[in-house]
């Protein structure tokens, strides 16, 4: 009998990005994603507010949570840390102060080609990548905590890659607690081990 409420192991680990509504938070925690983000970037389309983010955090159990952001000051980035119980920050990997390492909060570097503030390397957790070719250049340079994010996954090449990490993008609600999660329940499927 198929246990509906046990721990489902994966291939590579899962990071829902860019959360947006409760639908979304509660997948992450149900599908026992390592990391769930929320935006706070708002040039993002993704950006939520941190009060609706607050309250949607309040409702998911299990996941990192995750700040993603872009160019903030560390001020803004503590504040948004202490109130959200951030335990994961993404920011871009040419990010300038250096002292976000003093937050001692679990980094995720979004790749930047060519644009790496050396500083930050001490700190990495995880680098987040876009695209193959970068995930492979960062493999061959002998990193191994990546996280592959795409709009779109095609399960072979996923399969084929074994990234550490495999990023999933929120997206609006089609109604109030509906979405169709058909795509990304398929590749769960396809990478979940038995």
């Amino acid at each position: 009998m198929k246990c509906y409420f046990c721990r489902v192991n994966y291939l590579s680990e899962i990071k829902v990005s860019g959360i947006q509504n409760l639908t979304d938070g509660r997948y992450a925690a149900g599908i026992w994603a390592q990391w769930a983000g929320f935006c706070f970037d708002p040039e993002n389309k993704a950006c939520i507010n941190i009060l609706k983010a607050a309250e949607i955090r309040g409702w998911i159990n299990g996941p990192n949570i995750t700040g993603e952001f872009a160019y903030p000051s560390i001020d803004e980035i503590r504040d948004i840390a202490q109130m959200m119980r951030l335990e994961t920050i993404q920011i871009p990997s040419d990010y300038p102060d250096a002292s976000i390492k003093s937050l001692e909060i679990d980094l995720i570097l979004e790749y930047k080609k060519d644009a790496v503030n050396t500083e930050l390397l001490s700190e990495l957790t995880f680098w987040l990548v876009k695209n193959e070719a970068d995930y492979k250049k960062l493999s061959d340079e002998g990193y191994i905590y990546i996280i592959l994010q795409k709009e779109s996954f095609v399960i072979e090449e996923v399969i084929a890659l074994e990234p550490y990490g495999i990023g999933l993008i929120g997206q609006p609600e089609e109604a109030a607690g509906i979405r169709d999660y058909e795509k990304w329940n398929e590749l769960l499927e396809a990478i979940a081990i038995d």
